[in-house]
Parts: structure tokens; sequence; C-alpha cells
């Protein structure tokens, strides 16, 4: 049998930190993202058991993640910015005056 969550709640086992307890660290961190070993100090866990209660809400979508060289970067996804990206898909251009953008993008790549 199971058990309806409600959106933005990941669906949680009994283990400690909880799912729970791991996205509140995240979502009350004071900046854009956070790493692995951000949420191993918060929660006072090892680090391994951060990232794999950091992955699993990844897998649940609840966060998403940029990996780099070194360390991988983790914030929460917010549900009103996804559905805005998917609703951008669908806009149609507006008429207006013609600008030279492209053409200053262009000129400024090829100074590089």
């Amino acid at each position: 049998m199971s058990r309806e969550q409600p959106p933005g709640v990941p669906v949680d086992d009994n283990r400690e930190p909880s799912l729970r307890d791991t996205l509140d660290a995240v979502r009350g961190m004071d900046s854009p993202g956070v790493t692995t070993t951000d949420i191993k100090i918060i929660l006072g866990c090892s680090a391994d058991t951060a990232r794999r209660r950091l992955e699993t809400l990844f897998e649940q979508g609840h966060v998403d993640r940029r990996k780099t060289n070194q360390q991988t970067l983790w914030w929460e996804i917010e549900s009103e910015h996804t559905e805005e990206r998917g609703a951008a898909e669908h806009l149609e251009p507006v008429e207006g005056p013609k600008t030279n953008a492209v053409e200053l993008i262009e000129a400024s790549r090829d100074e590089r």
C-alpha cells in the first residue's frame, strides 16, 4: 500500500538524518547552492550519508545538481520556475523594431 505524498515533500524512510531534514538544510542555506560538506556539517552526519540523502532527493526530483572537478553543487528545484520554463516554449516572437543584437554578439565572439 503506497502513501500519497503532498507536492514538495520527499518520500522518506525512517533513517537519520531524514530526507526532510536534508531538504530543510538545503532550503536553510543562505546561498543559491550547497555542497555535500555543507550538509554534512549542518546535519552532523558523515559525508557519505549526506551524499546519499542528496542523491535520493535528486532522484525524487526535489533537488538538482551540477558536478564540477572536485565538488557537486546542489540546489532545490522550485516547481513554479519549472512550470514557467515549460510555458516559455509556447511563446511566439513579438513584432518590434529591428536591433543589431545578433551582430554585436557575433562581433564579440570574433574578438576572442
